[in-house]
């Protein structure tokens, strides 16, 4: 749906995250396949396979994003290689028992309820991303870190030295 990628983006890049859209499965999975990110957002009802089949896809790929034999992985394997721990999070009208097993059985991380609001998925983000917030926190601050390296170059000053990690 053309509308929930433009409401996913208008609540996303604001917020500092970079946003890379598909509008199938099959195009999703090619974008994965060249640049995986740190998180994917999955609708369930999409263009040619449904979000279901997206997610098993992405979670059988390897680290090098090629087709892996089902049968011979193990969900210990699934949530320590590469790829394989890219949380997935369905954008879904849909919270009943036969979803929530449904999407844990494709290897979802989790899900976010439709009609979409912007504080719960931030805060969704925020549970898959948390290096991101240590991210956006340490940036606040640059110009300080900076002025005080520049400080240290130029023979120190008393701060630096009673704070070595700044």
């Amino acid at each position: 749906d053309t509308a929930v990628l433009v409401l996913i983006r208008r609540i996303l890049e604001p917020a500092g995250y970079e946003v890379d859209v598909a509008e199938s499965g099959a195009e999703g999975i090619l974008r994965f396949r060249r640049f995986p990110p740190d998180l994917v957002l999955l609708d369930i009802s999409m263009p040619g396979m449904d979000g279901f089949d997206v997610c098993a896809r992405l979670k059988n790929l390897n680290d090098d994003g090629e087709q892996q034999d089902m049968h011979r992985q193990t969900s210990a394997t699934n949530k320590v290689q590469g790829q394989k721990a890219t949380p997935v999070l369905f954008l879904t009208q849909y919270g009943n028992a036969e979803f929530v097993r449904r999407a844990a059985q494709v290897g979802a991380s989790g899900y976010i309820l439709k009609p979409i609001n912007q504080a719960a998925v931030l805060a969704r983000l925020a549970q898959f991303l948390p290096q991101r917030n240590s991210e956006l926190e340490i940036q606040a601050i640059p110009k300080q870190r900076a002025r005080l390296r520049k400080k240290r170059s130029l023979g120190g000053d008393r701060d630096s030295e009673e704070n070595p990690d700044l």
